[in-house]
């Protein structure tokens, strides 16, 4: 519903990609995660989903370095300004 209205809305893409891998329906969520980080390198809620899916599947080493160097590369442009 909300990925009609607005199908650029990553984080519907995120919920609705972690349902479908929930549900076992890994092609489809894997479409719908890879899109989300694609469309927008800063959401880490969808790495974190694409990262877990990658994991459930027995994904390629090299896909997962793929996806740790992107996750790498959108927090270094987050910049992060933590303090203890």
């Amino acid at each position: 519903a909300a990925n009609k209205l607005r199908p650029d809305w990553t984080l519907a893409m995120t919920g609705l990609g972690s349902l479908l891998m929930k549900e076992g329906k890994y092609g489809e969520a894997d479409e719908l995660l890879s899109r989300s980080v694609e469309s927008d390198p800063g959401n880490f809620p969808g790495f974190a989903a694409l990262a877990e899916l990658r994991l459930r599947t027995n994904a390629p080493a090299a896909s997962l370095r793929d996806l740790l160097t992107k996750l790498t590369a959108a927090t270094e442009k987050a910049n992060p300004t933590a303090s203890i």
